[in-house]
């Protein structure tokens, strides 16, 4: 899952940022509060008093999970701020007022502590000029004096209704796209873009655009022309003139194999990209010259006088014995017939009347039936009408809905009336879709809250989540939730695109009620008389919990050495929810 939030890192608390944030567009103008009220501030998070003094004692817990916002203020930007002290990190939203206004809290910053916004929220206020025709105006955004009248102006993502300024949604342009590639997620007074809805790819340098992110984005998959990535795989590619080397990723030098070459060169072999050619007399000096007696040409090629070889044009001598076109090639030649109604024969040189031959029919298949189509037209059949298999007639394997097709079943009616392809394809039925959901989860509400924050895993599936997996309730696809006590139900649905078939399954959040850990066996004040590094001991105390312990810490070990005088020993146990319980007792070494 993707968070929208964008945070910027700072060394020191007093450290101002001049960064700005990367991946979105958000509000480049203040979020404006329908009224101001110092009470209830809006946006969801709780606020809580203190001192300045008191902020860098916060934490990153409004990020973790479900991003929890600072409160609104009127007239003001707020940017989130990652800051830190030494050994310490702590999150920090630093409300910035817009022109024309100025702050008129004591601080412009508030710190987050236990998933709330600690301080008090930030006030910016209009610098009025008691002489301006602006002073009395009631415009929201922007006041600007035109021919002695104050006029209204709304920032940038904003339009003007009335003296008032409402948000412009840029995701309604473009089918729900907005300016975006792929997705869009509007913003007050902004937007956001993301490519949550393409496999395989990011955010470009841009904000905008979606860039592929696959095998072939890394050192181009180690293939040395193009790289093609498609359905899981990574496939290496060669331009027209090249193929590819036993490594499936580099082309071949046709020099360094003689078999590639056409002709021998006499005086050396020279790569060009894509082919080669010969060199000239004294071009390579330091490669030995070819004796013409020695040079032995491939078949189709003849040797000439100045020691190399060139193709034989075969169609010259009797047509190439072909009994109506022949075609000359490197290295070679082909027959072919004059008009669609002739094919060749199996000799490969004379042509027969294709309407005087025809294939046998074929077998009737389980599960599927048979298409052919002819090669003279477009036009497709079933194989239960009586219509001659003439040759170039190719037939495949259908399957029925339901059902997919396993191996290949491609026939194609060869001149000779036989059939030719693979023929052991067969339709099999679609298997459910897979869909396993993760063991019960099983919460505890946090001190002094209502409600637990749960997250929890991804089912597993063979579909793609994204596209083909639906829950219901339809939080469930988020995989966390603020939930209060009782049991919680998510069934998961996973649809074959295809086959339509479905799968289920049910995933159970309990949430009790809070809870803190129980200690049991915490020993009783210990008295021991000895002189200094006396070596002490008891039996260490044990805790449970109604979900889980997930800390235990202690100040000191059974064993030890102690000094003489009184010594507090303290364990400390915690769990997932925060609840904490402790057990004290004090170990004494009198003098001896």
């Amino acid at each position: 899952m993707t968070s929208s939030l964008k945070l910027v890192s700072l060394p020191r608390y007093d450290e101002p940022s001049n960064r700005r944030t990367a991946g979105s567009h958000p509000p480049r103008k203040p979020i404006i509060n329908s009224e101001e009220n110092d009470e209830e501030p809006e946006g969801g998070a709780s606020v809580t008093k203190t001192t300045r003094d008191d902020n860098t004692r916060g934490d990153l817990s409004c990020i973790n999970g479900t991003f929890l916002p600072a409160p609104l203020s009127r007239h003001a930007l707020i940017k989130y701020v990652k800051s830190s002290t030494p050994g310490h990190e702590y999150l920090e939203a630093d409300y910035e007022c817009v022109p024309g206004f100025h702050m008129a809290s004591p601080t412009s910053r508030l710190v987050c502590r236990s998933r709330q916004w600690v301080g008090q929220v930030p006030k910016c206020e209009i610098k009025q000029n008691p002489n301006g025709v602006c002073a009395e105006a009631s415009c929201e955004h922007v006041c600007s004096e035109i021919n002695g009248r104050p006029v209204c102006s709304c920032y940038k993502g904003f339009r003007l209704d009335g003296h008032k300024c409402a948000d412009i949604n840029e995701c309604l342009l473009n089918n729900g796209h907005g300016p975006c590639q792929d997705t869009c997620r509007n913003l007050i007074g902004g937007y956001e873009c993301s490519c949550d809805g393409l496999q395989d790819t990011s955010l470009a340098a841009d904000n905008h655009t979606c860039e592929h992110t696959g095998p072939c984005s890394v050192n181009n998959a180690g293939c040395s022309h193009t790289c093609l990535s498609t359905m899981g795989r990574v496939f290496c590619l060669c331009p027209d003139g090249f193929m590819l080397e036993d490594d499936w990723k580099t082309y071949v030098d046709e020099c360094s194999v003689p078999d590639l070459q056409t002709e021998l060169c006499r005086y050396g072999c020279i790569n060009t990209p894509g082919s080669y050619r010969c060199a000239l007399p004294m071009e390579l000096k330091d490669q030995p010259v070819l004796d013409s007696l020695s040079i032995t040409c491939l078949p189709g090629y003849e040797q000439t006088s100045h020691g190399t070889c060139i193709d034989i044009n075969e169609c010259t001598v009797d047509n190439g014995g072909c009994t109506e076109v022949c075609e000359n090639t490197d290295g070679s030649f082909f027959c072919a017939c004059d008009g669609d109604e002739k094919a060749l024969s199996s000799d490969g040189k004379s042509c027969v009347d294709i309407n005087t031959i025809s294939c046998l029919p074929l077998s009737s298949v389980s599960r599927g039936y048979l298409i052919c189509s002819r090669s003279a037209t477009s036009k497709l059949w079933r194989d239960r009408r009586k219509v001659p298999n003439r040759p170039g007639t190719r037939c495949f394997l259908k399957c029925p809905h339901g059902y997919q097709l396993r191996g290949e079943y491609e026939l194609t009616c060869r001149s000779d009336g036989t059939w030719d392809g693979p023929k052991y394809g067969k339709c099999i039925r679609y298997n459910k879709p897979r869909l396993e959901c993760p063991k019960d989860v099983v919460a505890e509400l946090p001190p002094a809250g209502d409600e637990a924050f749960v997250t929890f895993d991804q089912p597993a599936t063979d579909l793609d989540w994204f596209r083909y997996v639906r829950s219901k309730p339809t939080w469930g696809t988020r995989l966390e939730a603020s939930l209060k006590p009782g049991v919680h139900e998510i069934t998961f649905f996973a649809r074959h695109p295809v086959s339509k078939k479905q799968a289920s399954c049910v995933l159970r959040i309990i949430v009790k009620g809070g809870e803190a850990p129980k200690v049991k066996d915490c020993p009783n004040d210990i008295e021991v008389v000895g002189k200094n590094g006396t070596a002490i001991t008891w039996t260490e105390p044990t805790f449970t919990d109604n979900v889980k312990v997930t800390r235990v810490i202690n100040n000191e070990s059974p064993g030890r050495r102690f000094d003489v005088g009184g010594h507090r020993i303290e364990y400390e146990v915690g769990d997932e929810a925060g609840w904490s319980s402790k057990c004290v007792f004090t170990v004494v070494l009198h003098q001896q």
